[in-house]
């Protein structure tokens, strides 16, 4: 579950980084003869930036920031499960 979890974390901000950001046209790109061409090593690239780009750090580009995403996400995720095995563990007694 933690994987497919994490597969449609990474196609969510891969949809929220290509038609809502204020970047855009990051893996669908127009090549120099005007064709949209696919190119996933863009995103790529975007997701490692924050190790080698500072500015993604800035609060304003936390939206674009995939390990704060992936980290904040994960973490609810370990609260939601926690709670929902003490929840299930309170409901059979």
């Amino acid at each position: 579950m933690y994987i497919i979890f994490n597969i449609i974390l990474l196609l969510l901000f891969a949809v929220y980084i290509e038609y809502f950001s204020r970047i855009g046209n990051i893996i669908f790109r127009i090549n120099y003869t005007g064709f949209k061409i696919f190119q996933p090593l863009q995103l790529l690239n975007i997701i490692i930036a924050p190790l080698f780009q500072n500015f993604m750090w800035d609060i304003k580009n936390w939206d674009i920031n995939y390990l704060i995403i992936f980290s904040v996400a994960n973490i609810i995720y370990y609260i939601v499960k926690k709670i929902y095995k003490i929840y299930s563990l309170y409901i059979e007694k």
